[in-house]
């Protein structure tokens, strides 16, 4: 094998393990699924974030109606 071939194997084997861990990763607790504030259940991204959009959103329309 080819030192390039060597290290498209080698980044191939870490991508593919990457996501194996992704995918068995146990999923957050109920409580952190669901925003505090509005109840909305989160997406994905919102959890890791730490932040509900839709309650940005609702602050957003509130401070457009105060100016």
């Amino acid at each position: 094998m080819t030192p390039v071939e060597q290290k498209l194997h080698d980044a191939r084997r870490r991508h593919d393990h990457e996501i194996n861990v992704a995918a068995f990763a146990p999923n957050p607790p109920m409580d952190r699924r669901t925003c505090r504030k509005c109840r909305s259940t989160l997406t994905m991204a919102e959890v890791i974030e730490k932040h509900c959009i839709r309650c940005a959103e609702i602050v957003a329309e509130v401070r457009r109606d105060l100016l």
